[in-house]
Order: C-alpha cells, then sequence, then structure tokens
C-alpha cells in the first residue's frame, strides 16, 4: 500500500468522522452510530498497524541500504517519506483521540438522559406514595377523622391528592431531588 493511497484513507476517514459528528448533534446517540464509531476504530486500528509495518520497513531500508544510496536523490526521497509516516502516525493517533470522545460525549449524553428518567420516576414515585400512605392510614379499624361524615371517603381522597399536587409543585419547583 503505498503512502499517497494511506494518506486519501486517512482524509476519507475525516470526513466520514465529521458526518459521524454530525449525525450525533441531529439524532443523538444510536445503535447506528456507535457501529460507526466502531467501524471507524477498528479502521484505524489497520491503519495504524499499517504505519508501523511501513516505518518498520523504512528503518531497514534506512539502515541496511544507506550506505548504497549514493544519490542525494534517493536519501531525500527516505526522508520525505518518514516525514510523511510522521504526518500519517500523528493524524491516526488524533483520531483515534477523537472518536474516543466521540464515544465519551454519546455515553455521557445517554447517562443524562438515564438520569432524567430516573429523576422523573423517582417524583412520580414520591408523588404516588402520598395517596398510599393515606388510603393505608384510613383502612385501619380505628376512629379516624372523618368517618362519620357522608362524603368522608371522598373528602380523604381530595386531600390527599392536593397533598400530592403540592408535593408535586415542590419537587417541580426545586428542579432537584
Amino acid at each position: 500500500m503505498s503512502i499517497q493511497k494511506v494518506i486519501e484513507d486517512v482524509k476519507e476517514k475525516r470526513e466520514e468522522i465529521s458526518l459521524l459528528e454530525t449525525q450525533i448533534q441531529s439524532l443523538g446517540p444510536s445503535e447506528t452510530i456507535f457501529n460507526e464509531i466502531l467501524r471507524l476504530k477498528k479502521y484505524l486500528i489497520l491503519l495504524d498497524f499499517i504505519i508501523d509495518s511501513d516505518r518498520k520497513i523504512l528503518s531497514f531500508i534506512k539502515r541496511e541500504q544507506m550506505e548504497n544510496i549514493k544519490e542525494i536523490h534517493m536519501q531525500t526521497e527516505v526522508t520525505l517519506l518518514e516525514e510523511r509516516m510522521d504526518t500519517l502516525e500523528s493524524l491516526v493517533r488524533a483520531y483515534n483521540k477523537y472518536l474516543s470522545s466521540l464515544d465519551t460525549i454519546i455515553n455521557n449524553n445517554s447517562s443524562f438522559q438515564l438520569n432524567n428518567i430516573m429523576k422523573t420516576l423517582t417524583e412520580l414515585t414520591v408523588v404516588l406514595t402520598i395517596p398510599t400512605i393515606t388510603y393505608g392510614f384510613w383502612g385501619i379499624n380505628l376512629k379516624l377523622p372523618f368517618q362519620g361524615v357522608p362524603y368522608g371517603s371522598l373528602l380523604v381522597i381530595v386531600i390527599s391528592l392536593l397533598i400530592s399536587l403540592l408535593v408535586w409543585y415542590w419537587l417541580k419547583k426545586k428542579k432537584s431531588l
């Protein structure tokens, strides 16, 4: 694989990473995006492997045949090749870091969404616990307030719902538990 081909592949992957970032911003985390990140990471690992093997070949050429390379043109080509390899290696490392940060952003976003769902469920549980406790209290076999009143059970229901609404309003106003 020529260095120029690898450079073109890296540029192509940069475009795919940019497209992936746009999808994350517009769609949020999804299975497709996770699969794309995984595919790109695998490809970057392959590129890293190719660069490493090319670097070994280049060092072999320098070590074994530098004495045979008398022309300045060939020495310049080897130096240019080394510089391109360094650039490619830097790009692959940078893209790997960037994909890792995208992965972290997606995980943080998913955790934030899960935390919001859990917060809502906790608020609902707290609000619905009040009527449950109230109805349980009025269900015991003792003399209780509103027991002799014709619409006493309806009054108990209204009171428990009012308390639940007050607690719900307080939780919403507080914005966190």
